[in-house]
C-alpha cells in the first residue's frame, strides 16, 4: 500500500490565504499629527429678520476638527449641511433646522447639537419682536 498523497487541497488553501494577506496588505504612510479628516466653514449666509439688521453669531471656529463624529469617520459620511437657526431674545438657538442634508443623519445632527450649545448672537433689542433667524452652511470634509 502507497502512503496516501494530500492532493492539492492544502496548496490551494495555502495559494488563497496568501492572496488575501497579500491583496489586504497596503503601503499607508500616516502623519499621527494630522487628522484624517478636514473641516471647513462655508461662508455666512445670513438670513436675517426685517427689524434686525446686525444680526451675527461669532461662528467661524464654533465647529472644530475634533467634533467630527467618530462614527461618520468610520463611514466615511462627508457633506455640507445647511442649518435655519432660530434665536430666542437672549441671543440662544432655540431651534435648528437642516434646510440642506449633508445625507448623513449623524453630520446633520451633530451639527445642530453643536449650535445649540455654542452659537451665541447678540441679544434682541427691546423694540424687536418676534423670532430672529440665520442660516448658516458647514461643509464636513474627510481628506
Amino acid at each position: 500500500m502507497q502512503p496516501h498523497s494530500p492532493g492539492p487541497l492544502p496548496w490551494i488553501a495555502a495559494a488563497i490565504g496568501l492572496g488575501v494577506i497579500l491583496w489586504s496588505w497596503q503601503d499607508v504612510s500616516v502623519d499621527p499629527f494630522k487628522p484624517p479628516y478636514e473641516l471647513r466653514e462655508e461662508p455666512e449666509t445670513p438670513r436675517r429678520s426685517p427689524s434686525d439688521s446686525s444680526l451675527k453669531a461669532n461662528l467661524p471656529g464654533l465647529i472644530r476638527a475634533d467634533d467630527y463624529p467618530p462614527e461618520a469617520l468610520l463611514r466615511n459620511e462627508q457633506g455640507t449641511v445647511g442649518a435655519r437657526l432660530v434665536i430666542d431674545s437672549g441671543g440662544r438657538v432655540s431651534q435648528c433646522i437642516v434646510e440642506q442634508s449633508s445625507g448623513s443623519a449623524i453630520l446633520d445632527t451633530t451639527t445642530c447639537d453643536i449650535f445649540r450649545k455654542r452659537a451665541k448672537f447678540p441679544p434682541a433689542a427691546e423694540a424687536t419682536t418676534g423670532e430672529r433667524t440665520f442660516s448658516q452652511s458647514v461643509r464636513w470634509q474627510l481628506q
